[in-house]
C-alpha cells in the first residue's frame, strides 16, 4: 500500500470551508455529487438539515448561485452586511429574531434592515427560529442558540419594571383604549337587569360556581325529564332539570333555570333565561344548535392548527374563539381610529402596518408612556383618533399615554 504524504504548505486554508460560498459549496458537493446523506452533509458543514434541505431546493429550482458570475462591473459588496455579519450571528445565538435583532442593530446606531438579517442568516446556515420547547436543543455549532425558551405570561409587576424597556410589539398597546372602553369586567349579571328592563328576551349560560356544582350534584334522577330533540346524530335525548325564580348575585330579578346533561358536555350545561314562553324543548335545541358550531369550530382548530397561532401552547377551543372574536372587535375599533382609507383594511394589514411596531415602554410612577418608533405610516398614527391619555384600570389605573417618533 502507497504511503499517504503528508499535505503541503497551505493545507489549513482549505481544511474547513470558511466563506459563505465555501461552506456552501462543500455541503451541496457532498450531498448532490458525493453521495452522503443530507444529515451527513449537513454536520460535516455546519448546517443544520432543514437548512441544507432549503439550500438543495432553491439550487434545483434555480434560485441559488453557488458563485457570484465573474467580471460583473459596479458595486461588489455590501459594506453594511459585512460590518454587521458578526453582530448579527451574535444576537441569533442569544435567541432574538430577525425583526428583534434589525431593532437592536438601529439601536446600536448600526441599522439593518430584516431583509439584509434575513439574509446573513441564510448565508449562514441558521435555521428557523424555535420558539415551542423541543425535546433536545440545536448541536449545531451555525444554530446552538435557536432553540428559545420564552418566560410563561406573568400579571406585570410595575414596581420591577425599569425606568424604559424596549419591546417588538409596542403598537400592539394601540388596542388597550379600546380594550378599556369595551369593560369585560363590567359584561356580567347587571348587564342583563339592563336588558329586561327593556323588555329584550336572553338565554345565556351560566357559570358554574363551587356553589352551584354542589347543587347539581345533590339532584337526583327524579328531578330529570327526557326530551327528545330534532336534530340529526347523537345526543338527540338529554335530560333536563328545570327551576323558576331562580336568584342571582347581581341580577335584580329572578330567572329561569335550565340544567341541562347528555348533550355531549362531560359537564351539565346550565342555561338561564327570562323567557317563560319558549318551551324546553325549543330552547335547549337553540343551545344545541350552538353547541354544534362550537364542535364545528372545534375541527376547524385541530385541522388546521389554528390554535398553534396564538402562543407555544394549545389554549382550549372555547378560550381560542373568544380570543379570536375579541382581538377581530378590537382590530375593527382601532380601524375606525385611522385616517384616510382604512376603514375597509384587513385586520393583516392592521397588525403588519401599526400593531407590529416596535417601540419602548417608558415607565413614570402613575403613567406609562409608549413611544412608537418611526416607519413609513407613523404619520397615520399621529393624526389618528387616539385618546391623549387613557386610565387603565387593570394597571392600578396609571395612565397610558403615547409619543410617535
Amino acid at each position: 500500500m502507497a504511503a499517504v504524504s503528508a499535505p503541503r504548505p497551505g493545507w489549513e486554508l482549505l481544511a474547513g470551508p470558511g466563506q459563505v460560498n465555501q461552506r456552501r459549496y462543500e455541503a451541496l458537493r457532498a450531498y448532490l455529487y458525493e453521495s452522503a446523506s443530507l444529515q451527513q452533509a449537513a454536520d460535516a458543514t455546519g448546517y443544520t438539515r432543514d437548512a441544507l434541505a432549503s439550500l438543495v431546493r432553491d439550487l434545483r429550482a434555480g434560485r441559488l448561485t453557488v458563485f457570484a458570475p465573474p467580471g460583473v462591473p459596479g458595486r461588489k459588496s455590501a459594506p453594511k452586511k459585512d460590518a454587521a455579519r458578526g453582530r448579527v450571528i451574535e444576537l441569533r445565538r442569544e435567541g432574538l429574531s430577525i425583526y428583534e435583532i434589525s431593532t437592536r442593530l438601529t439601536g446600536e446606531g448600526t441599522p439593518l434592515g430584516r431583509t439584509a438579517v434575513s439574509d446573513i442568516l441564510r448565508e449562514e446556515g441558521f435555521g428557523r427560529l424555535l420558539r415551542g420547547p423541543e425535546p433536545e436543543a440545536s448541536i449545531s455549532p451555525a444554530t446552538s442558540g435557536r432553540d428559545t425558551r420564552l418566560p410563561a405570561a406573568a400579571v406585570t409587576d410595575f414596581a420591577a419594571l425599569p425606568r424604559r424597556a424596549h419591546t417588538t410589539m409596542a403598537g400592539l398597546l394601540l388596542t388597550i383604549p379600546d380594550l378599556v372602553a369595551l369593560d369585560l369586567p363590567a359584561m356580567t349579571q347587571p348587564i342583563l337587569g339592563e336588558l329586561d328592563d327593556r323588555g329584550v328576551k336572553f338565554a345565556t349560560l351560566r357559570m358554574r360556581s363551587p356553589s352551584l356544582t354542589r347543587r347539581i350534584s345533590a339532584l337526583t334522577s327524579n328531578d330529570f325529564k327526557q326530551i327528545t330533540l330534532d336534530r340529526t346524530g347523537r345526543h338527540t335525548k338529554p335530560k333536563v332539570a328545570e327551576s323558576t325564580g331562580v336568584k342571582l348575585t347581581s341580577y335584580p330579578g329572578t330567572v329561569r333555570q335550565l340544567i341541562v346533561t347528555g348533550l355531549g358536555r362531560e359537564a351539565p350545561t346550565v342555561i338561564i333565561t327570562n323567557d317563560y314562553q319558549i318551551t324546553t324543548k325549543a330552547l335547549t335545541e337553540r343551545y344545541a344548535r350552538r353547541m354544534t358550531i362550537e364542535q364545528r369550530l372545534a375541527e376547524i382548530i385541530q385541522a388546521f392548527c389554528a390554535d398553534a397561532l396564538s402562543s407555544a401552547v394549545n389554549l382550549n377551543v372555547d378560550r381560542d374563539v373568544v380570543l379570536c372574536v375579541l382581538a377581530r372587535a378590537l382590530t375593527a375599533a382601532f380601524r375606525l381610529r385611522l385616517p384616510g382609507n382604512y376603514h375597509d383594511a384587513t385586520p393583516d394589514t392592521l397588525q403588519r402596518r401599526f400593531l407590529d411596531t416596535p417601540g419602548e415602554v417608558i415607565s413614570n410612577g402613575d403613567s406609562i408612556t409608549i413611544k412608537i418608533n418611526r416607519r413609513a405610516y407613523s404619520p397615520v398614527l399621529r393624526h389618528a383618533d387616539l385618546p391623549a391619555d387613557t386610565a387603565v384600570p387593570w394597571w392600578g389605573n396609571r395612565t397610558l399615554h403615547w409619543e410617535f417618533a
